[in-house]
């Protein structure tokens, strides 16, 4: 919008009006009202995320990021398309809880929250659409570990030196 002002208006939006449908219905089972611009935005999160396998939804604390991939993971599921959210807060637990680490005395491998979701996530065919929500604040020593996922390896490495790539439900 900024870079071609008054453009908005020449390109209209392709809508899914049946899936929009979905969205409203998907918001009323979650006991949520589906305001249009609320539709509106649940509708964008599944264009992007339809095109992009790293996405980031940023804002204020209450705002409603964590109800909105709820609602479209209920809506493609009330549209036919199975979806499944695994979520966790990254800075609830330590580093090594989080990723997993390589035990010092046993130099055995011992797997974390986020790589075991991972594998569990890869391994999984039956779904259209699986999401990783990593819910809380964005920090240097978590997301630092995460850039060859959100870069186009699409790819989890770990301390293992064990890649555990994206499949293509994977978001």
């Amino acid at each position: 919008d900024d870079l071609f002002p008054k453009q908005r208006e020449h390109v209209v939006r392709a809508r899914e009006l049946d899936f929009e449908a979905k969205i409203s219905e998907a918001a009323k089972n979650l006991l949520l009202q589906p305001e249009e611009i609320f539709v509106l935005k649940v509708s964008q999160l599944r264009e992007i995320a339809n095109v992009r396998w790293s996405v980031f939804v940023l804002g204020p604390a209450g705002c409603g990021k964590s109800e909105m991939i709820k609602t479209l993971a209920k809506a493609q599921n009330l549209f036919g398309e199975r979806a499944t959210i695994a979520s966790l807060n990254p800075k609830s637990v330590t580093r090594n809880e989080l990723y997993g680490y390589i035990h010092p005395a046993t130099r055995e491998w011992k797997d974390g929250l986020l790589s075991q979701i991972f594998r569990d996530l890869a391994n999984t065919t039956t779904f259209k659409s699986e999401y990783l929500v990593l819910d809380g604040d964005i920090d240097a020593e978590w997301i630092e570990s995460m850039n060859t996922v959100m870069d186009d390896n699409k790819t989890l490495t770990l301390a293992s030196n064990e890649r555990i790539p994206l499949t293509a439900p994977m978001r």
